[in-house]
């Protein structure tokens, strides 16, 4: 599951102690739901299956 670019910008706008911890969850959230979508709602990011949010 590749990351949204859109999360990857947002992580990046973090304090850098936080970016490690962002990559770390967004990278860990991805390649345990293969099949989801990620983007940003509502202002940060979120990963979606079947068009239903689930983390975030």
């Amino acid at each position: 599951m590749e990351i949204n670019e859109e999360i990857k910008a947002y992580n990046d706008k973090q304090l850098p102690s936080d970016q490690e911890i962002c990559n770390l969850l967004a990278i860990s959230i991805a390649s345990e739901l293969v099949e989801s979508e990620n983007k940003i709602w509502h202002g940060h990011p979120v990963w979606f299956l079947d068009s239903n949010p689930i983390v975030g």
